[in-house]
Order: structure tokens, then sequence, then C-alpha cells
């Protein structure tokens, strides 16, 4: 073990000149992380992507537009981390109809709430307590998936809580739009064509990891030819080849987890920007990253792959030196 502190303390002063293959392992993993991470996070919600872009079936302004707009209080709020939408429609029936939604159980009445289906985690037994206070949960939104972290509740109901509200009129979208029908396959095709992006993806990223393995042997090997006097020395020394050889490898597995933890940080720093810049320039909801298991194994495949090629270019450089 003081070999290796011996190694990693000379790497660090500049006697071994990794700084560059420590780059490389960063960027490369970086840039699986960032493509990784934000193609399933919107992968995971292509389904509301697609509702989101096509032709739209309600109108939504700050004013009533005609006698039949339906009046609807709208508010955020935060529940154990997650932002949360409140929802109070003055007439709950005619909102679900307008989102063609389906409910499990019964409408929402005074003190009762509707939760959307991926807020279950949250719930507190057969209730929610919301701005401090204790709901009853009367029923599930099961549909459409846009709803599915949402809370339905009366105006009554949003009164007690006391929170900010902003007041929207929804009703039937006017236009081309309309008359539009969808086919039923449309969910499976969605899947599919997401599928199918996501295989070129890992293509893509297999090509890379690749590319990573083979830089890191033909930089390992450089690395001790360039630094090969300091190596002498450990040989002049009397240190054993084979110890040398299993501290060079050692070496290897602690600097290719330091760059991969550099790099997964500059990963997720790089697709959460870039979902900003998608989210502004085409208008699509600003998505936060996932760390996923695929990410993680992603990770794992990363260090796995830059320390072996690593070890081995370092080793097979330190055997023709030691050899000479």
């Amino acid at each position: 073990m003081s070999l290796v502190m011996s190694l990693l303390s000379i790497a660090a002063r500049g006697g071994l000149k990794v700084s560059f293959i420590l780059l490389t392992i960063s960027l490369f993993t970086g840039l699986i992380v960032a493509v990784q991470s934000i193609s399933y996070s919107y992968a995971n919600e292509a389904l509301i992507l697609k509702e989101i872009s096509r032709s739209p079936k309600l109108a939504v302004s700050h004013k009533p537009r005609t006698g039949a707009s339906l009046r609807v209080e709208v508010a955020a709020v935060r529940l154990n981390g997650h932002i949360v939408i409140l929802v109070a429609p003055e007439d709950v029936e005619r909102y679900i109809a307008l989102h063609g939604s389906r409910v499990d159980d019964e409408y929402p009445g005074k003190g009762e709430i509707l939760v959307g289906e991926r807020l279950k985690p949250l719930l507190q037994g057969a209730g929610l307590t919301v701005q401090g206070k204790p709901l009853n949960v009367s029923g599930f939104i099961l549909a459409p998936i846009h709803l599915s972290s949402v809370i339905l509740l009366t105006s009554e109901t949003m009164r007690t809580l006391g929170v900010e509200t902003t007041t929207l009129y929804y009703e039937e979208a006017e236009g081309p739009g309309m008359g539009l029908t969808e086919a039923p396959s449309s969910a499976s095709l969605v899947r599919t064509v997401t599928e199918e992006v996501l295989n070129t993806l890992t293509l893509s990223t297999l090509l890379l990891y690749a590319i990573l393995a083979l830089t890191c042997m033909i930089q390992g090997y450089n690395v001790v030819h360039e630094s090969r006097r300091v190596l002498e020395i450990f040989s002049d020394l009397g240190a054993p080849r084979g110890r040398m050889t299993t501290s060079l490898c050692v070496a290897s597995l602690a600097m290719s987890g330091g760059s991969v933890a550099l790099g997964y940080a500059l990963g997720i720093t790089a697709s959460a920007f870039a979902s900003s810049i998608i989210s502004v320039t085409l208008g699509l909801p600003y998505i936060k990253p996932i760390a996923s298991l695929h990410l993680i194994y992603c990770l794992c495949l990363a260090f796995a792959t830059s320390s072996i090629a690593l070890a081995s270019g370092l080793v097979r450089g330190y055997s023709s030196v030691d050899g000479n």
C-alpha cells in the first residue's frame, strides 16, 4: 500500500504525467452520462411530450372568452420535496370530462381530494397533509398522464388551505385541431420509436467505451515511457517487479475512480443545462435528469473499461521499460 501511495503522490506532483489521462476519462464519462441521462429522462416522459406537442383539445386563458368557460383555481405547493399542482375547478365533473380523464372511486367533496397516480407514494394512509391540513383521499386520477401529478379538489377546500392561486378559464379548443382523432396504437408507436432511438444511442455509447479503452491503454503505455526515470528509481531501490505491477494496477483503479466521479458531476450538469436550453428554444418542459439504475450501470462500465485499459497500458509499458 505504501508503494501505491508513493506512486499517487508522485503523480499528484507531476512526476507521472497522468493529467491528460484523468481529463480524458472525465470527459468521456461526462459525455456518456449526459447523453444517457437526458435521453432516458425524456424517454420516460415521452407520452407526456406527445400530448404537449399534438394539436390542443383545450383552450386556456386568464379571462373567460365565452359564457361556457370553466373557472379553475390553480396553485403550486411543495410536498416532501416535490412540487405538486393543486387544481380547484368550479365544476369538478366537467373539468374531468374536458380532459377525458378517468377517475377511480368518488369525486371530492369538502375536505377531500382526488390524487394523480404518481402521487400515491406521498399518501399517509388514506389521506394526505397539504399546507398543514389533513385531507381525505376520495379517489385517484387514472388518466390522462399529464394529470398524474395533480391534486384535484373543490374551490371550498382550496380556500381553507390559504394558498395563493391563479385563476384560469378552460373551454374546448376551436380550430383545425378539434376534428382530429388519435390512432388507438399511438402510445405503442411512441414507445416503439423511443426504444429505437435508445438502441441507436446505446450503439453510439458502446463506441465511446471502445474509444475510451483504446485511449487509456495507449496513454498509460506512453506515460510509463515518459516517466521511465521515475520508475527506474523504484527498481534501483529494490522494489519487486510483481509488487510494482500490482501497485500500478491499484493506482489505475484509484485514478479511474476519481475521474469517473468527476465525469459524473460534469455529465449531470451538462444534461441539466441541455434540458434547460431545449425547454427555452423548443418550448418543451424542463425535465430534471434522473439517476437511474441504467445510469449507475453506465458509470460502472466506464470505471471498469478505463481502469482495466489503463492498468493494461501501465503494466505493458512498465514491462518494456523494466526489461530494457
